[in-house]
């Protein structure tokens, strides 16, 4: 009896420092939170800058912590799962597995190392290992990663929101979800399994903004995927289904595309302070944005400003300016007058397969920009929040659909606050000559970055 005990509590132990050994331990202390960093170079033609983007999200996912590594911008795509191993003082993060909407490929082996992060002091340094920055210059170990918001990195957002959820969209495109502290893409919201008690099913009451405020709190919400080439099944190169999200506001009355109203479904007022639309020809920012082309390399030019919008952003009391400016297309100009809107509540784009207008490629002199300007320490910032900028014109024969110069015309479409915590984000729609997209950024400190977005590109 006495041998079979010692058996028994042997594989015990056994079975519990193989179970030590195997299960992910919590993440370590100081490290859960948000991170980004960006870097930019000028594009070798001169007629634009590239830029990437790069943001890291640590938290723990059964009972192991994580980080999902994203990275945007000039012909670059990532999205990366690893595991976080280390303790306060440096973390390691470690290959698993490619994220969703990853497409093909890998970012290396189970386990490789793919760069580290050390505490010194307030800073963070970054050591790159399997995983590398665009630019050589940026190589060597240095200061690249900062927490993304005010609070420390401990908190992904504030107490009042981490456990709230919303959902939304906008002009009949589904944009997303905030939920359990994260930014949801529409893709990962009605077909990831992990999304799926949140997935919108229809039925869901919601609430409908116009720019001005909330419109009716009594809204019924549904939710679909459409494949816009429908028409052509085979045809494998005209873009991928979209979803879509559309709005019973009462008997009969059903809105979708062409409507241009911001539907949430949560239980909070997405519009705490109103945004103010001033003036388009208001001098004092037309200087401002004539300088601003003129760093760019467009000394000169015109300052043809669409829209000036004030609001207090992140509720700190103090207002910020939203600026759009742009000269590609002409909305009070014959045809185009029918096709383009820069004025609320209506769609920058009213043909989504027919933005006639807008250039295929470019022309020397041609902008449209989006400025965020912001007061810090008594000090005026402008902040891109999103801009095309052609220095010089583009060879005809260049493919317009892989070019990093195809025009864009930016609009600010709505601000509102989309998952509670307080600061409003920006929606912005964004029109090329082959569709429209809609894109919702958030300010973090110094930088505005994009967080969610879902178009339509046509023929």
């Amino acid at each position: 009896m006495r041998s079979n005990l010692r058996v028994i509590f042997s594989a015990f132990v056994f079975l519990l420092s193989y179970a030590v050994q195997t299960v992910p331990a919590a993440c370590p202390p100081g490290w859960q939170g948000e991170y980004g960093w960006d870097e930019s170079t000028p594009h070798p033609g001169g007629e634009v800058t590239m830029g990437w983007y790069y943001s890291i999200s640590i938290g723990e996912e059964k009972g192991r912590c994580q980080a999902s590594i994203e990275g945007d911008g000039f012909q670059m795509m990532r999205r990366i799962l690893a595991d976080v191993e280390g303790d306060e003082n440096e973390i390691r993060l470690l290959y698993r597995e490619m994220g969703p909407d990853a497409g093909f490929g890998s970012a290396g082996e189970p386990g490789e190392l793919l760069f580290r992060l050390k505490r010194e002091g307030q800073d963070i340094i970054t050591h790159w290992e399997k995983m590398r920055p665009q630019l050589e210059q940026h190589e060597a170990p240095g200061i690249y990663f900062k927490p993304s918001r005010k609070e420390s990195a401990e908190t992904v957002t504030s107490p009042a929101s981490s456990s709230r959820v919303s959902r939304f969209g906008f002009d009949g495109f589904l944009l997303g979800a905030f939920i359990d502290g994260q930014w949801v893409s529409n893709e990962d919201l009605q077909e990831n399994e992990r999304y799926h008690q949140h997935h919108i099913w229809g039925g869901e009451e919601g609430r409908v903004y116009r720019f001005a405020g909330l419109e009716t709190d009594s809204a019924v919400v549904t939710a679909d995927a459409m494949d816009h080439h429908e028409d052509d099944p085979d045809d494998k190169n005209r873009g991928p289904e979209f979803h879509t999200m559309s709005v019973q506001t009462g008997p009969d009355q059903s809105r979708g595309r062409g409507d241009t109203r911001l539907t949430i479904i949560g239980d909070f007022d997405a519009m705490p302070r109103k945004a103010e639309v001033l003036p388009p020809d208001n001098p004092i920012y037309r200087e401002i944005v004539a300088a601003w082309l003129a760093e760019r390399g467009l000394p000169g030019a015109e300052p043809k400003i669409t829209q000036i919008i004030r609001v207090d952003l992140d509720g700190n009391g103090k207002d910020e300016v939203l600026i759009a400016a742009q000269n590609i297309v002409y909305p009070d100009d014959g045809a185009q007058a029918e096709l383009f809107s820069f004025g609320q509540d209506t769609p920058l784009l009213t043909e989504l397969r027919n933005p006639n207008g807008v250039d295929r490629l470019p022309r020397a002199g041609q902008y449209s920009i989006l400025l965020l300007r912001k007061v810090e320490n008594e000090q005026a910032r402008n902040i891109p929040i999103a801009e095309f900028i052609a220095t010089k014109d583009i060879p005809k024969d260049e493919d317009p659909l892989t070019s990093a110069s195809t025009p864009w015309v930016h609009k600010i479409a709505s601000i509102a606050d989309l998952n509670g915590d307080g600061v409003m984000e920006i929606l912005t729609a964004e029109a090329f000559f082959n569709g429209l997209w809609y894109r919702v950024y958030e300010m973090q400190g110094q930088n505005v970055r994009k967080i969610l977005e879902n178009g339509i590109t046509g023929d």
